[in-house]
């Protein structure tokens, strides 16, 4: 006696050929019920095979509702969208047609879709709601993002967490905060989402021990909690507070295996750690991230491995670099990237160039991030070739980082003209087109041109910032325009949108004694904020004081870099130096004797010089 074939008593296939194997025996039994219809469809895209799924659709002319769903999360926004209105021919919107809808909608179309949400009365749906507000949240429009949340009945936890998603992305932490009061009022209680939210607002706005302060409050912190602390405090430049976080993780996870750190959690940790001076905190997460996933290596590779490049790289060990370099997959441009970066920061410009070489060779197709790489290390001719490079393959709106790039590049070969000339034909320009230009005038001794650049920028609307500050004063520092920068400061300190850092102060006094104008340097030095000023400070007035042969402040500034770097061995030449000029020789003595009584070495100078084009 032969048994009805019971598709539902089947193991659900996991691949695409048992997948194809339930189809066949579906077909071959006559069981492909309308009911069954959505599953099948379901099966597919799990495993993403939308074509299959596409011809099984359009081969029924009354497909059921449930079958839209899983095929509008698994295609492209532009088919997703045409498999929408396909389905809104046939059925009404419903909650479970809207919100695979509403994440592949492109930002213009998402007011339709809230006007179908509207019409359909599903707008307060548990689904659809936060589908809704996540959406605008992806613009970011925190504005229409909120007005969806005000329209829902029915506002839970998910919705709320929509919401504080829409306004962090935005930058907008002080609104999160209110809604997170009005949240815990309303008597929906923060779950580990919601704290995760605000960690994550807190520490992009550089508010890491606010943030801190309430990830210590977390009952039972999840992986995404501790890594969206440590990200928080490395993107802050705090990357002590980062690496001791992770070591905090590593003891939870003795007692609680879930908060195991991930691959994100890893590659952030290995980003911090190659800015600490110690190697063996980079080495010791990369050999746990082996460990961790030894089933599979390529996916810590994929995830961690442009970091663990750039680690090794900086830190001077090239086989390291390298060896993790041959283990990534040299098919993606990312990995290419990375090496490329890694030995440009690291100051190994010719081997970021073979490397460069040996890709193109490749065929691997560059993108903005390699080219605006291999112009800080490359010399005019590639230089160049790469800005013709940058006009026949990129569009206009793409090239911003290349431009600012190719700016600095000319700037840094003596090139101005050319440097001058692509920011004129720029479209867009953000801070670092501005500061690149400004900068590059004031290396080249063209003061005037610099403040003119930096009075556009403050009518142009965008914000300077500190680098800003530092290379205008730079600028009329070498330019002899001293007036000019103290007044400058001065209008800074008035605006207070700016912090004035000990670097321009630097830059203050290096101005002012290039100018012979020593008894204010002195003043403005002893005014700085925190006791006086720092080695930088003080050790721009002593090289000035060598320029000019001034004794008298020159022993000022010397005695201020003893107590602050009495291990700086280049402080006492320079000194020696004055005296020596002054024909002082018995002081000259005692300084260099001072040398040798504390053991000190200065290193050999060295300097490179670009020949040619």
């Amino acid at each position: 006696m032969r048994l009805p074939f019971r598709p539902e008593t089947l193991i659900p296939p996991k691949t695409l050929a048992e997948i194809h194997l339930l189809h066949s025996r579906l077909i071959v039994h006559g069981a492909i019920f309308p009911s069954l219809l959505p599953k099948l469809i379901h099966l597919y895209s799990l495993v993403g095979a939308t074509s299959p799924a596409l011809r099984l659709l359009s081969d029924h002319p009354h497909p059921p509702p449930s079958s839209f769903p899983p095929l509008l999360s698994s295609l492209p926004p532009p088919l997703s969208l045409h498999l929408y209105s396909s389905a809104r021919r046939l059925h009404p919107p419903d909650p479970f047609l809207l919100p695979p809808a509403l994440r592949s909608a492109p930002p213009p179309l998402i007011p339709l879709f809230h006007a179908d949400a509207l019409k359909s009365g599903c707008r307060s749906s548990p689904h659809v709601l936060p589908a809704l507000i996540s959406s605008y949240a992806r613009i970011p429009d925190p504005i229409s993002a909120r007005k969806a949340f005000d329209e829902g009945s029915s506002r839970d936890s998910l919705a709320y967490n929509s919401l504080l998603s829409a306004y962090v992305s935005s930058g907008a932490i002080t609104p999160a905060l209110d809604l997170l009061i009005s949240m815990q009022s309303n008597g929906c209680d923060p779950d580990v989402v919601t704290h995760n939210i605000i960690i994550n607002g807190l520490c992009r706005a550089a508010r890491c021990d606010e943030a801190l302060h309430l990830f210590n409050r977390i009952p039972r912190p999840n992986v995404v909690s501790w890594t969206t602390i440590i990200v928080g405090y490395s993107r802050c430049a705090n990357h002590e507070a980062a690496l001791s976080l992770f070591r905090r993780m590593m003891i939870n996870s003795i007692s609680d295996s879930s908060v195991l750190p991930d691959h994100d959690t890893l590659s952030c940790v290995i980003s911090s750690c190659r800015h600490v001076s110690c190697m063996k905190p980079g080495r010791a997460v990369h050999g746990y991230g082996i460990k961790a996933s030894k089933r599979d290596p390529a996916e810590f590779y994929s995830a961690a491995g442009a970091a663990l490049v750039v680690m090794y790289a900086r830190g001077g060990e090239i086989t390291a670099a390298e060896r993790v370099f041959r283990l990534m997959d040299h098919g993606d441009v990312v990995t290419w990237n990375a090496i490329l970066v890694g030995f440009a920061r690291a100051g190994k410009g010719d081997v970021a160039m073979e490397h460069f070489k040996e890709m193109q060779a490749r065929g691997i197709r560059n993108d903005e991030t390699t080219l605006a790489t291999v112009l800080t290390v490359c010399d005019l001719k590639v230089g160049r070739e790469i800005h013709a490079l940058r006009f026949r393959n990129y569009h206009e709106s793409d090239t911003l980082l290349c431009d600012n790039a190719l700016m600095c590049m000319y700037s840094r070969l003596g090139c101005i003209g050319d440097a001058s000339s692509i920011f004129r034909t720029m479209n867009v320009r953000d801070v670092v087109s501005w500061n690149s230009m400004i900068g590059g005038y004031g290396s080249h001794g063209q003061a005037k041109k610099a403040i003119s650049v930096f009075n556009d920028m403050r009518k142009s609307g965008v914000m300077p910032n500190t680098i800003t500050l530092t290379n205008v004063l730079m600028a009329c520092s070498h330019g002899g325009l001293v007036d000019e920068g103290i007044e400058l400061i001065k209008s800074v300190t008035r605006e207070k949108n700016l912090i004035v850092s000990k670097e321009q102060c630097a830059c203050v006094v290096d101005m002012l004694s290039r100018a012979g104008r020593f008894r204010e340097a002195v003043e403005f030095a002893g005014e700085i904020e925190g006791g006086g000023g720092d080695g930088g400070v003080w050790g721009a007035m002593l090289a000035a004081c060598e320029v000019h042969e001034c004794v008298e402040f020159g022993r000022v500034a010397f005695d201020e870099l003893v107590r602050l770097e009495p291990e700086n061995a280049g402080n006492y030449v320079t000194m020696a130096s004055i005296y020596g000029k002054a024909g002082m020789w018995e002081e000259a003595k005692k300084v260099r004797g001072m040398i040798d009584g504390r053991g000190l070495v200065k290193p050999a100078g060295n300097s490179w010089i670009h020949v040619g084009a």
